[in-house]
């Protein structure tokens, strides 16, 4: 019988029901780990930026500390430090805790793929009904060629949507299991305005920038810089009559983007922040793509973000 359990004590009730959610799927699924076997730790979760760990048992601690770091990624600070200090260190001279982190790690990952599996599944399934429903309308004998002819326009759209939903979650997948590749290239700005410009939320926004800064030419992967600026328009839009104005400014050897809504679409903490709602492409997943870009990005406030991108190493000006 395996006696693998972890206690969650936290006045963040959300942060509690993670770790335990997390710790009872890796019991289930991962138990023939001999990391996650026959333990008992209590974890006390004092607040966001703390964790404290006290283990039942000496050999205990480098297994449990591993796996809450890997959920919280947060520092760990065992409980009587001094008595785990010389075993803390065997551990490290001996590989076995970076053997513990990684194996914590694994589970984080396949935790969250499953978790955004249902909820992509759930996200596909509306659209999934539209295309079956329009499908079966179409076949109906008194139907106009023009109503045939919106319903298809119908199918298309939700056909498209899902198209870009399965891409975007296989795009998160290989970034969560470190396989993502991001090919950049030199792209002229001006095309990618224009793209913006024309895309599906075109009417939702307003892009500033000077004319004459448009030639420049940025080094990156457009589809990518389109597809962050989309998602953090999406975001400033929950309300209606919401304006989201996107700033381009170049900058010597760089450009940089401004996303600023009147509606707060960020929170922002200490040292971090994150999107509200936080859906595929969050504020982790967007920060990693702007670092693979050599850039940086920075939340000013709860309304506004930046990033920057590289300029091309020739540029028109």
């Amino acid at each position: 019988m395996n006696n693998t359990k972890i206690v969650v004590i936290s006045k963040n009730d959300e942060l509690v029901r993670l770790v335990e959610k997390v710790a009872d799927y890796a019991v289930e699924h991962l138990s023939s780990y001999s990391a996650y076997e026959n333990y008992y730790a209590t974890i006390l979760l004092h607040d966001v930026d703390t964790v404290i760990i006290e283990p039942k048992s000496l050999a205990e601690l480098s297994k449990s500390s591993c796996l809450v770091y890997a959920l919280t990624n947060q520092a760990i600070i065992p409980k009587n430090l001094e008595l785990y200090t010389d075993i803390w260190t065997d551990w490290q001279n001996a590989g076995l805790l970076k053997k513990h982190l990684s194996s914590a790690t694994q589970i984080l990952i396949l935790y969250e793929i499953k978790q955004f599996s249902i909820g992509v599944g759930h996200e596909m399934s509306a659209p999934l009904n539209s295309i079956q429903g329009y499908v079966e309308l179409t076949t109906v004998i008194d139907v106009s060629e023009e109503q045939i002819a919106s319903f298809l326009d119908i199918i298309r759209s939700n056909a498209q949507y899902i198209g870009h939903l399965i891409y975007d979650y296989r795009d998160w997948v290989a970034y969560k299991e470190s396989t993502l590749i991001i090919i950049r290239e030199p792209f002229i700005l001006s095309d990618l305005i224009q793209k913006i410009k024309s895309g599906k939320y075109a009417d939702l926004l307003h892009i500033s920038y000077l004319e004459e800064q448009t030639k420049a030419n940025v080094y990156g992967n457009s589809t990518y810089i389109i597809k962050i600026l989309e998602e953090l328009v999406s975001r400033s839009h929950v309300r209606q009559r919401s304006k989201t104005i996107i700033k381009i400014i170049h900058q010597k050897n760089m450009v940089q983007f401004s996303v600023q809504s009147d509606q707060a679409f960020i929170t922002v903490h200490d040292d971090s922040w994150s999107l509200n709602p936080s859906w595929l492409y969050d504020a982790q997943f967007i920060t990693y793509i702007i670092e693979q870009h050599n850039g940086k990005i920075w939340a000013e406030d709860e309304h506004t973000l930046h990033f920057t991108l590289p300029l091309a190493e020739k540029s028109d000006k």
